[in-house]
Order: structure tokens, then sequence, then C-alpha cells
């Protein structure tokens, strides 16, 4: 199913501006009559999960009073410490949950729709939700802090006043969803510099065999990155030599297991925050809640899981490049990279980009679904993990990203030295590199890509599937 990507893109803007798109008049109305006749199925005494019955496995326990019930549940479930989410993590769960609430079936009165997009936007409201604190498939615990938090308020909007809708605002998956959408950012800039990186190796190793039968068998979202590319398969001399390693050769691989994994994330996460996240949902032709599993999001964090792979695979393929780069394998680049002011050049490089890849593995090292469990006496007897592998997926793209920069480092030293050519057809490696001398450190790479995505918002994808 192709999706278009447009709606991360604005759900990505609103992470970052606070502005979520207002409801239309379709929406407000839906969203008000599943709320009204919500409110007529409490008082008619209908049992309704977290409405007039205690949640988990206390369900079948009645709680008379609403407001009873609601200061119950905060006082049971918000019991993390920090450390906390930061700011710009609040606001993406945030939008997750205004996206999930806007596809209805949560029973969310307009009014409280109103009041999170207005602290949303509030630059004061800075609530402390704890990270991680998840053992289950609905994140209650996150989730009871920043519900919390979203009825005392901000100075400027006061405490919430009327019915708590404590349950419409703690359940669902938007801890999980909006710490995903929060990812794709972080490795679209890793991505950046990944690219730049292979323009720099592929440019000084034009006699090798991948090269002259290259086809860059990339999917369609991707075209930008083989157009980039085509310029180097162009006036080539003959082939000559040994092969080059697999890292080398392999690139149209390398590329089109990422981007396909990135993608896959990309749509699963696309449709899930545009589809109804709560437990019951309520529809106004049904005479009471729908119980269902809308709260948790398995199918995305297995998509998680094999984007993680890629990364995984993509920083092994960067490890084996470096290493064949600095090898003595290429006639231009002795052995390290050495030079006479530096007579050892890189030569702890590699080793440093192996331990990283090393610890990556390690931070991932377990399945999402490799082990079991229950809670609620056997009700939760399957979970998603989805908070769980998001952190893992964070960690990796970090990684990731320190990568490609000291990767990015050695390519300088490298182009410093007069031993390989400089760029052509990319920026970040041939301007903003290129006066920062020997000893460029992998910090200094990160600020230079971050100070160019934000001077340049249109600063090339290079093919990365997702636009933000």
């Amino acid at each position: 199913m192709d999706l278009d990507p447009t709606p991360l893109k604005s759900l990505l803007a609103a992470c970052h501006s606070g502005a979520f798109p207002i409801l239309s008049a379709f929406e407000e109305k839906r969203l008000e009559d599943e709320h009204q006749h919500l409110r007529k199925l409490l008082a008619s005494g209908i049992p309704i999960y977290g409405g007039n019955r205690r949640p988990g496995h206390r369900e079948i326990e009645a709680e008379l009073s609403e407001h009873a019930l609601s200061r119950d549940i905060l006082e049971s479930h918000a019991i993390g410490e920090a450390p906390w989410y930061d700011s710009l993590q609040i606001r993406s769960i945030s939008v997750a949950k205004l996206a999930m609430w806007r596809a209805g079936g949560s029973g969310v009165s307009v009014k409280m729709f109103n009041r999170v997009a207005a602290l949303l936007a509030d630059e004061s409201f800075r609530p402390l939700v704890p990270r991680c604190n998840t053992y289950s498939a609905g994140d209650v615990i996150p989730a009871a802090h920043w519900a919390q938090a979203i009825l005392e308020g901000s100075p400027k909007t006061g405490r919430h006043k009327g019915k708590a809708e404590i349950m419409t605002l703690v359940n669902g998956a938007f801890i999980h969803a909006g710490l995903a959408l929060m990812s794709i950012s972080q490795l679209r800039d890793a991505w950046i510099l990944f690219f730049e990186n292979t323009i720099a190796c592929m440019q000084n190793l034009r006699n090798n065999s991948f090269l002259r039968c290259s086809r860059i068998r990339l999917a369609p979202a991707a075209i930008d990155a083989v157009d980039t590319l085509r310029f180097l398969t162009t006036n080539l001399s003959p082939v000559t030599g040994l092969q080059d390693s697999i890292s080398i050769r392999a690139t149209d691989e390398i590329f089109e297991t990422l981007l396909e994994a990135v993608d896959r994330m990309a749509q699963r996460l696309t449709e899930t925050l545009h589809r109804p996240s709560c437990n019951p949902l309520i529809n106004e032709h049904q005479k009471t809640g729908i119980s269902q599993a809308s709260f948790f999001l398995p199918a995305l964090a297995v998509a998680q899981g094999a984007l993680i792979d890629a990364i995984l695979f993509t920083m092994w393929a960067q490890v084996g490049r470096t290493t064949y780069l600095l090898g003595g394998d290429v006639a231009t680049i002795p052995v390290d990279g050495a030079t006479s002011e530096r007579p050892l050049g890189l030569i702890q490089h590699p080793k440093q980009m192996m331990a990283l890849l090393e610890e990556a593995r390690s931070v991932a090292g377990r399945l999402v679904y490799s082990s079991g469990g229950s809670t609620s006496h056997g009700i939760e007897d399957i979970w998603s993990h989805g908070v769980t592998v998001t952190d893992t997926l964070t960690a990796v793209c970090e990684r990731f990203f320190k990568m490609s920069s000291i990767e990015a480092c050695v390519l300088q030293h490298l182009r410093n030295s007069g031993l390989i050519s400089e760029n052509t057809g990319c920026d970040i490696g041939a301007a903003s590199l290129a006066s920062s001398g020997n000893h460029l450190k992998p910090a200094s790479v990160r600020h230079m890509v971050t100070e160019r995505l934000i001077a340049d918002p249109n600063y090339p994808r290079y093919g990365f599937p997702v636009q933000c």
C-alpha cells in the first residue's frame, strides 16, 4: 500500500512548531457526537471500562463517582520518576495523541481536544513525564503523568474545569507512536551524512567493477539518490586490479536494505497515526463500549525491529569500507592513511568504529518478542514492547550518526592530506568540512550537519523516503 508521506511531514512540523492542524467541521461534529454518546452510556449505568468500572483486573468493580475514579487512576498510575522526556519528545507524544483522537472512537470532547492543542503551543507548559516505566501495552505510567499535567495545565490555561475524561487521556498507544515519530528526523540526519560519505568513497574508487555494472537498484522513493550517484558511472577508466571489498561493491544493496526498512516503518507509522487508539472504542451506533486492543502497536514494533537490523547492517558496511580504504589495498592511500606529519595516521579509527558497532549490537541485542509475560492477572498476556523498541531504535540511530561522523573525519583527513579528491555533488563533505583541518572530531561533524539542516530546510534528502 503506497502512502503519501505528507501527513508525517505535517505532524513532524507540529512537533517543532506546536501548531496542530485544526479540526474540520466534520471532525469536530464526530468527536462531539461520540463524546455525548459516551456520556449517555455512563449516565444510563451501562458498564464502561475506565468510565464507571475500575481499570485492569479490577474492572469487575464498579466506581460510582467519576471524580473519585479519576483521582484513584492518577494516584495509582502516576508513579514514575526522573529521568524525564525532553520538551520535543513531549510535544511528539502530544501530537500523536491529538492525531489519534482526530481519527475518532475515543469519546474525547472537543473541549479536551482543544485544551491539549492549546497546551501543545504553550511554551510555559513543561510536564514531567518519566522515560520508559512501561511494562505493558498501553504505557499507562508515563501516560498518567502526561494526563496529570494536561489536567493541571499551565499559568496561561489554568486547571481543567469539568469532567476529567481520565481514561480517554491515559489510554492508547500515543507514547509509543509519538516517540517513533521523533525518531524519523534523527534517522534522516544520519542518512544524509552516510550518503555523502558514500559519495566521497565511491568517487575515489572509479576503477572498481561495482561502478561499471551498477544500476543503483533503489525504490522509486529514492530516485534522487540514483541521480546523485549516476555521475560516478561516467567516463570510467578500464577495470584494473582485484575486486573491491563487498562493503564497496554492495552499495546498491545497502541503500536498498536501509531505505526500504525506513519506508516500511514510515508507512506503518502513518497508518497508526490516522486511526483510533483507545479502549474501549466509542461508536454512537453501539450501545456499549467496544473492547479491543487498538491501544498497542505490535506491527509498528516489528517494523521498527526490522529497521534496527537494517541500520546495524549499514553500520557494519561502514566499518568494512573504512577498513578497506585504510588497509593498503587502494593504490593512492597508504596503510592507515599515514602521512609524514602523522606517521600512524588513522590507525585507531577503524577500531573505534568497530567498537561503536559492537556497542550498537549490544544495545539492540534483545529481539522485540524474545520473551513473554503477563500482568493484570493474565488479562494483559501479550505486550507490544513499543516504547522499549523505540528507545532501542533511538539509541542505534545515535550510534549510526556517530559512526557516520567518524567516517566523515577519516575521509576529511584523507582529503586534506591529498590522498583522495574533493567531493563532487555534495555539500557537507566538500564545503562544511573543507576548512576544518586534520583534527576534526565527530562532535564537530554533528554540529555542522545540524547547522546546515537548520539553515537550509530544502537540503537534499538523497532519497530519504520521508519528508521532514
